[in-house]
């Protein structure tokens, strides 16, 4: 895709819901060339906070979902504290790049609260290469977006879908970023 001549290899930009939010923000964390990731509903694995007893959790994912992980991922059931990492520190390998974090304040099983709190834990890597992340550290209400750093977030009213006010938000987010004098990075 970057040798594309139709395709601005800067400002590659990947996005994916529920099991498609953990797979791009795997890539996006692995892969320094994709200047924005927008993972949807994705939930543990995914930008929750694993080490949080709340919605979709370590111990689902890896008895019943075994086939998404390696099979050394059986060893955290009921002992996520002995996992190595959680996930702001997947949100920090983006540092300094572009994300967007959304979910549905109607999805327990998401855990978006968890999310939030894993893109603050993440700010400080951000702040030490001289951006902004989230930059708050109270979850909004729904349908407020965050909308201040290169950690963008919104939670919609509603359960597991993407809605047209997150499309908006997500757009007018990355539009800032595109539309400025600065080249992106």
């Amino acid at each position: 895709i970057v040798t594309d001549k139709d395709v601005d290899a800067k400002h590659i930009t990947i996005a994916g819901m529920s099991t498609g939010g953990k797979q791009v923000l795997f890539t996006a964390a692995m892969d320094d060339r994709i200047w924005c990731v927008v993972p949807e509903s994705s939930g543990a694995m995914g930008v929750k906070l694993n080490r949080r007893d709340i919605g979709e959790v370590v111990d689902t994912l890896a008895s019943e979902f075994i086939a998404n992980y390696c099979p050394n991922f059986t060893k955290y059931i009921g002992h996520w504290n002995d996992m190595p990492t959680d996930q702001h520190e997947m949100i920090a390998l983006m540092a300094p790049r572009k994300m967007f974090i959304t979910g549905g304040n109607g999805e327990l099983w998401e855990d978006v609260k968890g999310g939030f709190l894993a893109a603050v834990a993440a700010e400080p890597v951000y702040n030490l290469l001289g951006k902004k992340g989230v930059a708050a550290v109270d979850l909004p209400p729904a349908e407020n977006p965050i909308v201040f750093g290169e950690i963008g977030f919104y939670q919609h009213i509603g359960g597991h879908m993407y809605t047209a006010n997150e499309r908006q938000w997500v757009t007018m987010w990355m539009e800032k970023y595109l539309n400025s004098p600065a080249p992106a990075k």
